[in-house]
């Protein structure tokens, strides 16, 4: 122990030189996070969204149950920090329309329907009266206007 002071001056060195070492990366790692908030904050909220699409089919209860637990652990542990919210929905397959006994001719129009699901449909949607619509000044209206659609449905639908 005859270099003592030496020997405290190299590891009073290598405790700095780690101490600055790992408040470097701390350091890099927020900003990387605040640009990545900036950049964020510079997009509109509704282009900010993700949609992850899983074709599956056909499916149970069960299977989508499975396919959404996977998607949902996936999103959380990659980018489940700056994520708001999350809507799960479902459709079916697409199916053409034809009366009864006349399956046949099915896809010869463009008559069809799918079933659709979204749980919180009622947060997003909003029942109103029928009527006209003029489809011009719907077209004309600025990006991310709410617009209200109005559907008729046809006498032999409504059986």
């Amino acid at each position: 122990m005859a270099h003592w002071r030496l020997l405290s001056a190299v590891v009073v060195g290598v405790l700095l030189a780690s101490a600055i070492m790992s408040g470097t990366v701390i350091y890099f790692n927020s900003l990387k996070e605040l640009a990545l908030d900036e950049t964020l904050d510079s997009v509109p909220r509704d282009d900010r969204d993700i949609v992850v699409k899983a074709v599956r089919g056909p499916t149970t209860v069960l299977e989508q149950q499975r396919v959404e637990n996977a998607v949902t652990g996936v999103v959380n542990s990659h980018v489940g920090w700056f994520v708001g919210d999350r809507i799960a929905a479902g459709s079916s397959a697409t199916f053409f329309r034809s009366d009864v006994g006349s399956e046949e001719e099915a896809g010869g129009d463009n008559d069809r329907s799918y079933f659709a699901f979204v749980p919180r449909l009622s947060e997003f949607v909003a029942l109103v009266a029928g009527g006209d619509t003029d489809f011009l000044s719907v077209a004309n209206l600025p990006p991310f206007t709410p617009r209200v659609y109005t559907v008729r449905v046809s006498d032999w639908r409504r059986e």
